[in-house]
């Protein structure tokens, strides 16, 4: 006759606990036991430190958290759309997609959601400034115009507060309604612009 202990019979799988501090976290990456719910709980809180989204970024980057099958698309794409919207992310983060994604290479190969990048606020202007020249200037990107790609790139620079003044005095006179809309609703927008964007024939409502 087998004879189970007592211990056997009673001893269940310790819980893995969620992070709840940043050396927790840093704990966790190093297990490899970090898992895409607390990432994106932690992504999804404007209270979360820039410190913890630099932390973060390296994982999310690298592809290196644990994530249930079947699941990986989705959080894929969720978890670097978050990473580039977090008014918290830094600069260096934004600068680190940036490069990683190659941006100025073909448009076309950009996923929407790392796009998201050309809005933020602490994106660098310099390199803001490359990606609307190219925009303008590149026909590759003209080639591209009618695409999803084009229009991402285009409204996210757009959308970034710090635009330089000459961008949107240029994009005022784009051939898309669109677009001139997306100029029109920019709050740095000069008054003598808006003044020319009113004469236009053709109003734009939303």
């Amino acid at each position: 006759m087998n004879i189970v202990s007592v211990g056997d019979t009673n001893t269940k799988k310790k819980r893995r606990k969620s992070p709840k501090t940043t050396k927790e976290m840093q704990v966790q990456i190093a297990l490899g036991t970090l898992e895409m719910p607390d990432v994106l709980k932690a992504l999804r809180s404007k209270k979360t430190s820039s410190e913890v989204i630099e932390i973060l970024s390296g994982v999310i980057i690298n592809d290196t958290i644990q994530s249930d099958r079947g699941e990986n698309h989705w959080h894929n794409y969720r978890k670097h759309e978050l990473l580039a919207k977090h008014p918290n992310t830094p600069a260096s983060v934004l600068e680190t997609i940036f490069h990683q994604k190659k941006f100025m290479e073909n448009p076309e190969n950009i996923d929407s959601a790392s796009s998201h990048i050309l809005s933020h606020p602490a994106f660098p202007v310099k390199l803001l400034r490359e990606v609307l020249n190219k925009i303008v200037y590149d026909s590759q990107f003209h080639n591209t115009s009618h695409t999803a790609a084009y229009s991402s790139y285009l409204f996210r620079a757009i959308e970034n507060p710090n635009i330089p003044e000459e961008f949107l005095r240029s994009f005022a006179k784009h051939r898309n309604i669109v677009v001139r809309a997306a100029v029109a609703e920019h709050l740095n927008t000069p008054p003598e612009v808006l003044e020319y964007l009113s004469t236009l024939i053709t109003p734009y409502t939303r």
